[in-house]
């Protein structure tokens, strides 16, 4: 033992390479007690954390990082700082910086909204069957797949539009409708609460 909680780290790391839930600590002022599941949670990125741990030398932060990416399939920094359970953006670097330097993950956008997500060409080289998912689309294809929807169902309200797109991120598509109302492309009626969006005559 290097040093008191080091073993959490390695349970952590371990936990990122065999897509497991993270353990849950109960602790009063008698005891502590520690519950890992044994349950997989996505068996279909197994095979691309094992060709990533073969093909790149990864400190055990990085790997715990990835790990959390690899499930969610895409994750904000604040996010992932939060999963993390870190504080200081300048602490999330030192788990991401060299996964992004090295080509393991990709960034979109900026500050708060940067988010991480697996390098797609690790994905095909690792032949990994992973469902293709909404969550990571391009930000100009949910654009044009969200004037598509409203197009073919005008007068949607966003509960709609997240109905027939289950798969794509929620906030990803609130984003959207707000910055196409703002450039004027999309038109709305109704309140705040009951607010129905079309394509803009």
């Amino acid at each position: 033992m290097e040093g008191e909680g080091s073993g959490y780290d390695l349970i952590y790391e371990l936990n990122s390479m065999d897509s497991k839930e993270n353990p849950i600590i109960e602790s009063d002022f008698n005891s502590t007690k520690v519950i890992q599941s044994s349950k997989i949670i996505d068996k279909e990125i197994l095979p691309l954390l094992d060709y990533i741990s073969q093909h790149y030398s990864l400190y055990q932060k990085e790997f715990i990082a990835l790990g959390l990416v690899a499930r969610y399939k895409k994750l904000l920094s604040t996010k992932l700082s939060a999963l993390l359970q870190l504080t200081d953006e300048d602490r999330l670097r030192s788990y991401t910086t060299r996964l992004v330097e090295q080509g393991v993950l990709i960034t979109r956008g900026v500050k708060k909204a940067n988010e991480f997500l697996i390098n797609p060409k690790l994905i095909a080289n690792s032949n990994a069957n992973i469902k293709t998912s909404l969550k990571t689309i391009e930000p100009h294809r949910l654009i044009a797949l969200i004037e598509e929807d409203i197009r073919l169902h005008p007068d949607s309200l966003k509960k709609d539009i997240e109905e027939r797109l289950p798969d794509a991120d929620k906030a990803d598509i609130q984003k959207t409708l707000y910055s196409l109302v703002k450039e004027g492309k999309l038109q709305t009626s109704g309140g705040k609460t009951y607010r129905r969006y079309r394509l803009q005559d």
